[in-house]
């Protein structure tokens, strides 16, 4: 059996439904799990058969370094971006000569930071959750793995035409509209201002289309989004919905507002791989992605939705990836093409579910524990040095006064003593000590004996 410390996230982000389906799976076979999640604030219950660390509002390399210390894993698996992984190498008190580390981490784009590349190579094992990472990685001179991300098809399924209807006539919306819809963070990664363009400019003349938003309106780590891109390209605002719009009308599980949806489109000026287009797709709808980083995979050449040409921009900020934007007018044909093309969109969609229902979690978490295992082997002499503990060192014994049964205390320093009879506690103490006490001094205030 192996210790397992999982680092990252466990509840429902990316990150998350990875820790999540590797923990539960190598606790199937055996091994021992410990969490640990970085935007867990522990108030309420994970469902989760181990025990998760809430690291939210700690710090990271501290709290890390103290579970360590009691939990005493024999593999650190770090799930997150790249930034976490180097701080679990150098910014903990974990001694990875008796521990080994395992990461799996996206790449959002190329090139990859040099400093990445050469604390990659410090590590046990290296995977990623892409073809195109795995390739990029190749290119730099590093071996990785892949962990294919998969989808739950319990989760995220198709619903009968006659639930759709019902959940759009809750949002208000016809039960003939034509829905685009995006699930994504509203950050700077994701290109929302090309997404709201391209959507105006599809259907200026279809006032049955609307765009839903599953995001925030507003965002510090993106946009206002009603009036900085709504308003700035004449959208009429009453053809967009948003996430709170479905919350507040009751439909309240990310199935069902996939569920609303005719077409879904996340495109990034990066992307590590996009769980939510393999969601969208278990679905049975087609999806649009960037022809860059994991979108051609996702996409196929053209057979699973829309891929969108790329054109390169400047270098980015995260990690010195170039990032891509689309071509405006390859996007917007192409979405009004899945509008007037109905029979092919539905053919699309259901080429999309069937290549979703063969990515599954199972083979994910099964990569990663055929990763763990030959860590283990590898690692097994510096494992067994953690397990054994030190012989305990010899003390040597006190010599007994002759005439003394048994061990005693034998005293060479004077001790001080209040008493109204100096004399009497001296002969006790001897008494109780087993040797001859000496009073030396004997004064009203105190004696020293």
């Amino acid at each position: 059996m192996t210790k397992v410390l999982i680092f990252g996230d466990f509840i429902p982000t990316g990150f998350g439904r990875i820790c999540r389906a590797v923990a539960l799976h190598l606790g199937r076979q055996g091994h021992e799990i410990m969490g640990a999640c970085i935007q867990y604030d522990g108030l309420l219950p994970l469902g989760l058969p181990f025990h998760v660390a809430a690291l939210n509002g700690r710090d990271h390399g501290a709290a890390l370094t103290g579970i360590w210390t009691a939990y005493q894993p024999d593999v650190v698996l770090s799930v997150q971006d790249f930034p976490y992984h180097i701080m679990a190498r150098h910014a903990t008190g974990i001694d990875w000569s008796t521990t080994a580390q395992i990461v799996i981490t996206p790449v959002d784009g190329v090139p990859i930071y040099r400093d990445w590349l050469d604390n990659a190579k410090q590590f046990d094992a290296l995977l990623t959750i892409s073809e195109f990472g795995v390739e990029a990685f190749r290119k730099a001179g590093v071996t990785a793995g892949l962990c294919a991300p998969g989808v739950d098809v319990g989760e995220f399924h198709r619903l009968d035409d006659a639930t759709r209807a019902a959940l759009r006539q809750k949002m208000g919306l016809p039960a003939d509209a034509f829905i685009v819809g995006v699930m994504a963070m509203n950050q700077g990664r994701k290109a929302f201002p090309s997404m709201v363009q391209g959507f105006a400019e599809a259907f200026p003349d279809v006032p049955t289309a609307y765009l839903f938003l599953d995001c925030e309106r507003t965002s510090p780590a993106g946009w206002d989004i009603p009036k900085q891109l709504v308003a700035e390209c004449g959208l009429d605002p009453a053809r967009v919905r948003y996430r709170e719009d479905a919350l507040r009308a009751g439909v309240q599980s990310l199935n069902e507002r996939y569920n609303l949806l005719d077409v879904h489109m996340v495109i990034a000026h990066r992307e590590g791989f996009g769980l939510p287009h393999v969601e969208a797709m278990a679905t049975g709808i087609p999806t649009v992605a960037l022809d860059y980083c994991s979108g051609r995979e996702i996409i196929g050449d053209q057979e699973r939705g829309l891929l969108v040409r790329a054109r390169p921009d400047e270098l980015g900020t995260w990690g010195g990836a170039r990032d891509y934007s689309p071509d405006m007018a390859h996007l917007v044909e192409g979405l009004r093409a899945l509008y007037d093309q109905p029979a092919e969109r539905l053919a699309k969609g259901a080429r999309a579910l069937e290549w979703a229902k063969r990515r599954t979690w199972e083979k994910a978490a099964s990569a990663v524990a055929d990763v763990l295992g030959a860590v283990v082997t590898r690692r097994a002499a510096d494992l067994e040095r953690k397990r054994q503990k030190p012989a305990p060192t010899p003390t040597a014994q006190p010599s007994i006064p002759a005439g003394v049964a048994g061990q005693s205390i034998h005293l060479h320093a004077p001790v001080y003593v209040m008493a109204n009879d100096p004399a009497g506690v001296a002969a006790g103490i001897g008494k109780a000590v087993g040797q001859q006490v000496e009073l030396l001094e004997g004064k009203r205030e105190h004696a020293e004996a």
